[in-house]
């Protein structure tokens, strides 16, 4: 974008869009907050202090949990994946036989647009072959999407490579968010 334009204008639209957002959503001095919503809808919550120790406490309990720390392993592990995939692949597609410029690497990050149809479908996909299942389905995809970048062909390493990997990590994501409200207790 910012070849054909500046900078400025470039993100000038996107800066004025949230400040005119967030100017409309501030209310007028006069109205107060209790006196917006109407008084069925009105949630009164008890005034309490909250002891930081304890909440760090409870949080750290989770980690005695092996379900959830297995669960955090492959998530942390698949988006680690992901993130590496996607830096050393715009070096490898830089290099020859690709010869990419900045622009056309800047483009990969399309394939992330994979994520908007595969994780509804595979929420379907995981109610029928269950999590565990779901989330080694998405780490096969994850690997085969690896060893298929391999290939010296632009095609395939962008979309079957990427693709596979994008939606490995988008599955495995999905399947481990929703693994945590079974194993969390």
């Amino acid at each position: 974008m910012s070849r054909y334009s500046s900078w400025d204008s470039a993100t000038g639209t996107p800066r004025r869009l949230t400040f005119n957002c967030r100017s409309s959503s501030v209310r007028s001095p006069e109205v107060k907050t209790e006196e917006a919503w109407p008084e069925e809808r009105r949630v009164i919550l008890p005034e309490h202090r909250v002891n930081p120790v304890a909440q760090l406490r409870a949080m750290l309990r989770h980690f005695r949990n092996p379900r959830l720390v297995a669960t955090f392993v492959a998530g942390f592990g698949l988006l680690l994946a992901l993130v590496g995939t996607f830096t050393y692949i715009t070096f490898y597609l830089a290099d020859a036989p690709f010869h990419l410029s900045t622009e056309d690497l800047s483009y990969l990050f399309a394939i992330y647009l994979v994520g908007v149809v595969v994780t509804p479908a595979g929420g379907l996909l995981m109610t029928r072959i269950g999590l565990r299942a779901g989330i080694a389905m998405a780490i096969g995809a994850c690997l085969a999407g690896v060893l298929v970048t391999l290939s010296h062909s632009l095609w395939i390493v962008i979309l079957l490579g990427l693709g596979l990997v994008c939606t490995g990590v988008f599955l495995a994501q999905a399947a481990a968010n929703s693994f945590l409200r079974v194993a969390a207790p």
